[in-house]
């Protein structure tokens, strides 16, 4: 089964269905109306559903505001509006992910930062530093390394910018918002002066289309409940962005220096910064670090690996060739053919006229494959050859193993080909082909 709610969270209703139905969801894009949806779910993924438990279905998933439209709209609105109105941004984490009481807080951040063990010196010049923005209760031990080396530097700002992911957030986008943002010790003043400043140079539909993600999105706050504790609860002002998706960027679709928004703010708040005592805190997650062995003999390390245990939702393969700093964003697949030619036996001094040769059938049919670099994606290779009975008869049989005939994120089409040659020049010929 499958649970859908809206991220937004303007509604308290979730919709369990089927997980058959999954298609549906994606169908649901406003292009379609009821007939349309159940002739698509029949013809292109053999489902089957009747008109009401269709209408029943899309009246509920409206209902739970996941549609857009007027009632979608209406609740986005009151939601937004109700937002700005508060005094402040309240931490919605605390209680949850770490301790509503003050003393409780400071406690347990204490506690991490006793259990810092390195030696490295405290970060005194510097103007940035990179934070998790996973829970406390797996990354406590990392904020406290990164947070001590910081205290220094983050106790003499009069501004913090804070650069939270947005995990909601479209693709390239940069949101702002005036709120302040409060934490068990307090408030921290929103620079207010300064989100002016930036949304007058992106434009205000640019950088508040989706304020309301700051409501629920936890990156800022869980930075931001360790700036206060290292201020020792004294307030500064702070610039809270959330930043949206870089998928796009990281496919290969855009690139960000093309970015008029990014380009925009960067400069805005590089000019903003300059008179200021300022550091810059990008909230981030951890990384996950993942080597495996035994690759070339068929990715033995990779199957073995338990996905489940990576966090991560993007990777970047290091082991690669290509000019450095290139990101990774497809892997090869490995394909291998196996492929038996069967002759037809005779004697060489009696009727060699009636035997077929199955190796010379392999060797034509190796001929006409295409081998080595087949495109920029593709390769191809023979890897073993066995078989023949001794003389003087014709060989009758011939087998070719390859165990890494095709190697491209496109290689099963490859393969067919191969396998299709090796089977047109082997009947050609007017032996029995068969692969096994």
């Amino acid at each position: 089964m499958l649970v859908v709610r809206d991220p937004l969270r303007l509604s308290d209703h979730a919709i369990v269905i089927p997980r058959q139905l999954a298609p549906l969801l994606a169908l649901c894009d406003g292009t379609r109306d009821a007939g349309a949806l159940r002739a698509v779910l029949m013809v292109r993924f053999g489902l089957q559903m009747g008109p009401d438990a269709l209408e029943r279905l899309l009246a509920a998933l409206d209902q739970a505001l996941l549609f857009e439209g007027e009632r979608f709209q209406q609740a986005l609105d009151h939601a937004q509006a109700e937002f700005r109105k508060a005094p402040f941004r309240s931490p919605v984490l605390a209680g949850a992910s770490y301790p509503a009481d003050p003393a409780d807080l400071r406690a347990l951040l204490q506690q991490y930062l006793d259990g810092v063990d390195d030696a490295l010196p405290p970060a005194t010049g510097g103007r940035g530093l990179v934070s998790p923005h996973i829970d406390y209760a797996r990354g406590g031990p990392l904020y406290a390394r990164v947070w001590r080396r910081a205290a220094e530097m983050v106790r003499a700002a009069d501004l913090v910018v804070v650069l939270g992911t947005d995990h909601s957030g479209g693709p390239g986008r940069i949101t702002l918002t005036r709120q302040h943002y409060a934490t068990p010790f307090g408030v921290l003043p929103t620079a207010e002066g300064l989100v002016e400043r930036l949304a007058t140079a992106l434009g205000p539909a640019q950088v508040f289309a989706e304020e309301l993600h700051h409501r629920h999105e936890h990156s800022i706050e869980l930075a931001a409940v360790w700036l206060h504790h290292m201020r020792q609860g004294q307030p500064c002002e702070l610039l809270p962005v959330l930043c949206g998706s870089f998928a796009h960027f990281v496919q290969g679709e855009a690139e960000p220096a093309d970015d008029r928004a990014i380009g925009a703010f960067c400069d805005e708040l590089r000019q903003a910064l300059a008179a200021r005592n300022a550091v810059v805190v990008a909230a981030h997650r951890p990384l996950d670090v993942l080597f495996t062995v035994a690759e070339e003999t068929g990715l033995q390390g990779a199957k073995a690996f338990d996905t489940g245990r990576l966090r991560a939702r993007l990777g970047v393969g290091l082991d690669a060739h290509g000019e450095q700093g290139t990101i990774v964003v497809q892997a090869p697949a490995q394909n291998a053919i196996h492929v038996r030619v069967h002759g037809r036996m005779a004697h060489a001094g009696v009727n060699p006229q009636d035997g077929i040769n199955a190796i010379r059938v392999a060797a034509e049919a190796i001929a006409a494959m295409p081998l080595g670099r087949i495109d920029e994606e593709t390769t191809a290779n023979i890897g073993v050859i066995s078989g023949g009975t001794a003389p003087p008869s014709a060989k009758q049989s011939r087998r070719m193993i390859s165990p890494a005939t095709a190697r491209s994120a496109y290689s099963s089409g490859v393969a067919l080909i191969l396998a299709l040659r090796v089977t047109w020049r082997a009947a050609s010929s007017g032996s029995r082909p068969s692969s096994g």
